[in-house]
């Protein structure tokens, strides 16, 4: 191309090179799909699984204190459920506190530092039946009783005490532990199922 010819036009001499820059640029682009929208899964966490009845606050909390404990997160579910009706502000009239309703000197025992603190509360009440398992033969019923009204008059009586309270909140507990059994669709830990524990039928 002239000089002149340059000279004259000024920047539109590079026009016709911008274009066929732009023409190769768009013949080789790939154009980007669509963006996806995000889906979020939820994922179910390790371990024992609390499945049956409607969920609560502290399944989770449940869940790790049973696992420490070797006990069946149902199982202590359904201790929750009849003491304190998942209320961790609970009070009894007899002085018991929180979700599992402990009594201030065994939470002392247990080294709990605030008894209406959820995650306090749930670990020691889940230690402390693990104990009375270890106490009576891993006999649920039991110990059970042992937990409502003390270890004494479970060796007093041989048994389960003929306290009506007493009777009644293990009918309870089992009742509501049964239903959660029914309900769920995992099968009970091997715990549960090598004889180390006595299942009620």
């Amino acid at each position: 191309m002239p000089a002149s010819f340059i000279a004259k036009n000024g920047n539109h001499a590079v026009l016709p090179i911008i274009a066929v820059v732009a023409c190769c640029a768009l013949t080789s682009f790939q154009w980007a799909p669509p963006i996806q929208p995000l889906m979020i899964r939820r994922t179910l966490p390790l371990g024992p699984l609390l499945l049956p009845g409607p969920v609560t606050l502290f399944d989770g909390l449940i869940n790790d204190a049973a696992r420490e404990n070797h006990l069946d997160p149902l199982l202590l579910k359904a201790i929750i459920s009849v003491e304190s009706g998942f209320d961790p502000q609970s009070l009894s009239a007899a002085g018991a506190c929180g979700l599992t309703q402990l009594m201030p000197a065994t939470a002392k025992l247990f080294g709990i530092h605030n008894i209406y603190d959820p995650k306090e509360n749930i670990e020691g009440g889940a230690h402390h039946f693990r104990n009375l398992l270890e106490r009576f033969s891993h006999n649920i019923p039991l110990s059970l009783a042992a937990y409502n009204a003390g270890e004494a008059p479970i060796v007093q009586f041989h048994g389960i005490p003929p306290y009506p309270e007493t009777q009644d909140y293990v009918r309870q507990v089992l009742s509501v532990y049964q239903s959660n059994k029914m309900d769920s669709a995992q099968s009970l830990p091997s715990d549960f199922t090598d004889g180390k524990y006595r299942a009620i039928s």
